[in-house]
């Protein structure tokens, strides 16, 4: 039995960790109770942006938020429960939930390259006889208040809040990007006994995050958190790398392996590691800088004239140069904010390199030499956001299988 974990009252809607109840004094930190937080980790890693875009189901951003998790049959007389999975709501009881769509209805694939022949045979009745919710329970909302008692632990939403478990398929309202259709009912790649699992593992989870943001000794807290940076829940790798951030010196070994492995995790990672550093922060940078430089010296007899962030091939070997260029380009920018001769003196070394590499374009070499100025004489370099000197190609294609999404969906977002 895991210990009752209703006192925890996640909110998944920002990739970060607020850690309510505590408080900084120096290099000490204490912590009461922690909120989890997502958004773009249950949205923009699992997804990509788009201007029809709907907020689907996201187990992640469901376990995390909620308060109850229950097994319920959709019956005339209301929402009845039949198992508990979290929380403590008996068997039998009748849930006053009325925003989950009407059952029975008919799920049939919209996929494209299916015929109505195909589509009609594998359409699924969806019964509503075993439904999986994930819910928020309005613990302080009165008889005279204007919210329910239960919304959805997704975005509040019931419908991308539950699970309709049929015989041979579970089913979750999502939205096919190949078409960019409405939401449907569409079938999950696990059985129900795999997403108890799943559930059950990222509770464990959870908890082990509420545990870990109570231990006082920052070191002792630093290496449970790798713990959890290194899991399958991105969500909480999210929370763990922040938390990092505030455990000082001891974190910094942790941080800078994260920095070096590619993906999301990285560049969290990079946010992370100024707080963490704090005096040392422009020395840290400055040695990541040069790291990235010697990165491109090795790599420069391999860089053709042609355009090598959109044309280098293998794909694996293209998104490297991604992550890093987008990496160097953020090392910089932490930079300007840490003005030092150091600092200075690694910009101008990278710019004086920078300018020797074989570039599509004048204007993708000018941008990485636009942020070097920067660095090197502020006064004299003009204001310019981060997000408008970062340069993606406009032709890229899908990613690797292997390659860390997020990194790929920013890479995209850019280029709109």
């Amino acid at each position: 039995m895991l210990p009752p974990l209703r006192p925890v009252k996640c909110r998944c809607h920002s990739i970060l960790a607020a850690f309510h109840g505590g408080y900084l004094m120096s290099h000490h930190i204490r912590f009461s109770i922690v909120a989890l937080i997502l958004a773009a980790a249950s949205v923009g890693i699992g997804s990509t942006c788009h201007a029809d875009f709907m907020w689907n189901f996201q187990l992640e951003a469901c376990v995390l938020n909620a308060t109850d998790i229950v097994v319920v049959e959709q019956q005339e007389e209301g929402v009845v429960v039949l198992e508990t999975w979290l929380g403590e709501l008996p068997k039998g009881k009748i849930l006053g939930i009325t925003d989950l769509p009407t059952t029975p209805f008919v799920y049939t694939p919209q996929t494209a390259n299916l015929t109505q022949e195909e589509r009609d045979a594998k359409s699924v009745l969806i019964t509503g006889q075993r439904i999986v919710l994930f819910l928020d329970h309005a613990v302080l909302a009165g008889p005279g208040s204007s919210r329910p008692e239960w919304r959805g632990a997704n975005r509040h939403q019931m419908k991308i809040s539950a699970i309709w478990v049929e015989s041979k398929s579970l089913h979750a309202f999502t939205q096919q990007f190949t078409s960019w259709s409405d939401l449907l009912a569409n079938p999950l790649n696990y059985d129900e006994k795999q997403l108890r699992k799943l559930v059950d593992n990222m509770l464990a989870l959870r908890w082990k995050m509420t545990v870990t943001a109570n231990i006082q000794d920052p070191a002792k807290r630093a290496t449970a958190l790798k713990k959890i940076a290194d899991s399958d829940c991105s969500t909480l790798q999210a929370t763990a790398i922040k938390a990092l951030g505030v455990c000082g010196e001891p974190a910094l070994p942790i941080l800078r392996d994260l920095i070096s492995q590619r993906g999301f995790r990285g560049e969290l990672a990079l946010d992370a590691i100024v707080p963490a550093a704090e005096g040392k922060a422009c020395e840290e940078l400055v040695t990541l800088l040069e790291s990235e430089q010697k990165f491109w010296k090795e790599n420069a007899s391999k860089l053709k004239e042609a355009d090598w962030l959109v044309k280098c091939e293998p794909d694996e070997y293209r998104f490297l140069l991604y992550y890093r260029y987008k990496m160097t380009q953020s090392i910089l920018q932490k930079l300007k904010v840490h003005p030092s001769q150091p600092a200075r003196d690694a910009a101008l070394s990278l710019r004086k390199f920078w300018q020797t590499l074989p570039m599509p374009s004048a204007n993708q070499k000018c941008q990485m030499v636009e942020v070097c100025n920067q660095v090197i004489s502020p006064e004299k370099s003009k204001s310019t956001s981060s997000s408008a000197n970062l340069h993606w190609p406009t032709q890229a294609s899908s990613a690797p299988s292997n390659y860390p999404r997020s990194l790929y969906i920013g890479a995209r977002k850019n280029v709109r």
